[in-house]
């Protein structure tokens, strides 16, 4: 499901507690919905829509997957092979940590109890591994500097969706000492990604512009789409 019962302002609705500006507002819903997608989630609780620019970030789904030229009907997530063991406490700062460096590395990845991390090959235990000593292969695409990836994998290997979005700006508070909302501040970088094999077509959906280009990987199968403070949809079907 989405994170939480979805919407940023829905729950501060305190006399005391400032609303999140409308555009971080909208980037908080962006993030909900394509981090979700890319989960393999296909539902959500979402409250009743407080500004236009939330059912923009709504109205945007349907023209990208048109776009990505991607079969979601017949898609089945591939099971990541990475998995974080779910921390006893919470909430865990470390667990927020390895899940923000997993990103910066273009890995999928699922966090899972104690019972079922066993399933995985790859498993961290949040009390013997540090966020900033991994360093795992991409899934399917490695972000470059300001830009995390996260990847919905086919089980046949043959398609894949990357949410590939804009951190440069770093996580702020966009909500204030009494009841702080954090979420990732953007910032103009180069949007940069390096794909972990070749892929027959790879399309491009702007989610600003909702512009849509197929690109052409160099002999390093590296992708520049310029310097930018946008948010992207990447669709890759097989060789």
């Amino acid at each position: 499901m989405y994170t939480g019962e979805g919407g940023i302002n829905q729950n501060r609705w305190q006399k005391e507690v400032k609303n999140v500006e409308p555009e971080a507002m909208a980037r908080g819903t962006r993030d909900q919905i394509w981090m979700s997608t890319c989960c393999g989630a296909n539902g959500c609780l979402y409250w009743t829509i407080m500004h236009d620019y939330e059912a923009q970030e709504f109205a945007k789904i349907q023209p990208a997957f048109d776009a990505l030229g991607i079969n979601f009907k017949n898609l089945k997530r591939a099971r990541a092979t990475v998995a974080i063991q779910l921390p006893s406490k919470a909430p865990d700062s470390r667990d927020r940590a390895m899940a923000m460096r997993l990103l910066d590395l273009g890995v999928d990845f699922d966090t899972v109890t104690k019972t079922e991390i066993k399933l995985y090959p790859t498993q961290i235990d949040l009390n013997k591994s540090v966020a900033e000593d991994i360093t795992l292969p991409a899934t399917v695409a490695k972000p470059g500097t300001g830009w995390q990836i996260a990847t919905l994998l086919a089980e046949n290997q043959k398609q894949a969706l990357l949410y590939m979005r804009n951190i440069a700006g770093g996580v702020k508070d966009f909500g204030g000492s009494v009841r702080p909302c954090y979420l990732r501040d953007i910032k103009p970088v180069n949007a940069t990604f390096t794909l972990s094999k070749k892929w027959k077509e790879v399309t491009v959906f702007d989610l600003d512009t909702q512009k849509t280009q197929i690109v052409t990987p160099d002999e390093a199968s590296h992708v520049e789409l310029g310097v930018s403070s946008h948010d992207y949809l990447i669709g890759l079907t097989e060789l």
